[in-house]
C-alpha cells in the first residue's frame, strides 16, 4: 500500500478553534474524556482548514462496539454540539450517520458513528484533522490517504461525449412533444457532464458545477451559460440544445489537444444540426395547416 509522507494534522489543545461562529471547545472536551470514544476526526472543509462561517460540521466518531449498540447514540453525541433542532439519521452496514441542524443558529452538521470497522485509505480522509486517536489507527489512515486525483482518459471522454450527442436527439423530440420541464432538467445534467470532463482534464474533480467559477474562464462560462436552458419553454430549450453542441465541440477540442490524440468520434456536424432542427419545422408546418 502506498504511503504518503504528509503527516496528519492533530489539533493542538491550545490553538483557537475553527469556526468562531460555532463553539466546539466543550464538545471536544467531552469527546476527549469519554472512554467509549476511541477516536474522532473533523472531515470536510473544517478538517482541512478551509472552513469559513458558512461551512457545515463534518464529524466522524469511532466508538467501542458496545457503545455503538446502545440506544440513541446519534442523539447522545449530537446533543453535545448543542440543542438539536432537526435530525435525520440512518443505520448502515458499519454504523450510524445523520444530517442535522443544531444550536440556536441552526448550524448544519453531519455526524457519523462507527464501531470496530475502519475504512481503507481514501482521498476523503486526506489532510483531515484528528482530534482523538487512542490506538493510532486514525493517524495511519490519514497518512495513507492521498489527495484526490482526476485523470481523464480518452475512452472515458469519448463515452461521455458520444452519449450526450445521442441524447440531444431525444431532447429535441421530447421538447417538440411538450416535455419542457424534463428536457430542461436533462440539458442541465448534460451541460454539467461536459463541464466535469473539462475539470478532470485540468486535474480537478468538478463535483458537478460546484467549482465552476474557479475552473472556467469568462469565455468558457459564456459557453456553459448558453448550454443552460433559461426557462421550461420550447424556444429556450431549443436554444440551449444548440448551445450544448457548441459547449461539446469546445470541450471535445480541448480534450484532443491536451491528450494529444483524436477521440475518433465520427459526426457530420452540419447534417446533425439540420437533423435536430427539422422537427421544429414540422411544428410550423402543422401550424400553417391548422
Amino acid at each position: 500500500m502506498t504511503q504518503f509522507s504528509e503527516a496528519p494534522r492533530v489539533i493542538d489543545r491550545d490553538e483557537p478553534r475553527m469556526g468562531v461562529d460555532f463553539p466546539l471547545a466543550d464538545f471536544e472536551l467531552r469527546i476527549m474524556a469519554d472512554p467509549d470514544v476511541l477516536g474522532m476526526m473533523y472531515c470536510g472543509s473544517r478538517g482541512r482548514g478551509g472552513a469559513d462561517r458558512y461551512s457545515d460540521l463534518d464529524i466522524t466518531i469511532w466508538l467501542t462496539d458496545e457503545a455503538l449498540a446502545k440506544p440513541d447514540r446519534i442523539q447522545h453525541y449530537l446533543s453535545w454540539l448543542g440543542e438539536i433542532q432537526f435530525v435525520s439519521w440512518s443505520q448502515g452496514e458499519f454504523g450510524l450517520s445523520c444530517n442535522s441542524y443544531i444550536g440556536p443558529g441552526w448550524q448544519r452538521a453531519e455526524l457519523g458513528l462507527l464501531g470496530s470497522y475502519h475504512p481503507e485509505p481514501n482521498p476523503y480522509f486526506h489532510g483531515v484533522t484528528v482530534l482523538k486517536d487512542t490506538n493510532g489507527r486514525l493517524a495511519s489512515l490519514v497518512a495513507a490517504s492521498g489527495p484526490p486525483t482526476a485523470e481523464l482518459t480518452r475512452d472515458a471522454a469519448r463515452k461521455v461525449i458520444e452519449e450526450i450527442l445521442y441524447e440531444i436527439g431525444a431532447v429535441t423530440i421530447q421538447n417538440v412533444r411538450g416535455s419542457h420541464y424534463h428536457q430542461m432538467h436533462n440539458l442541465c445534467e448534460y451541460a454539467n457532464n461536459v463541464y466535469t470532463l473539462l475539470a478532470q482534464l485540468r486535474g480537478h474533480e468538478g463535483y458537478t458545477v460546484r467549482f465552476v467559477e474557479r475552473f472556467l474562464n469568462e469565455d468558457e462560462l459564456a459557453l456553459l451559460y448558453a448550454a443552460w436552458p433559461q426557462a421550461p419553454e420550447r424556444h429556450a430549450i431549443r436554444r440551449a440544445a444548440r448551445g450544448l453542441l457548441e459547449w461539446i465541440r469546445y470541450v471535445w477540442t480541448q480534450v484532443e489537444q491536451t491528450l494529444g490524440e483524436e477521440l475518433g468520434i465520427s459526426l457530420g456536424e452540419a447534417a446533425f444540426l439540420e437533423a435536430i432542427e427539422r422537427p421544429y419545422d414540422w411544428i410550423w408546418q402543422e401550424h400553417l395547416r391548422s
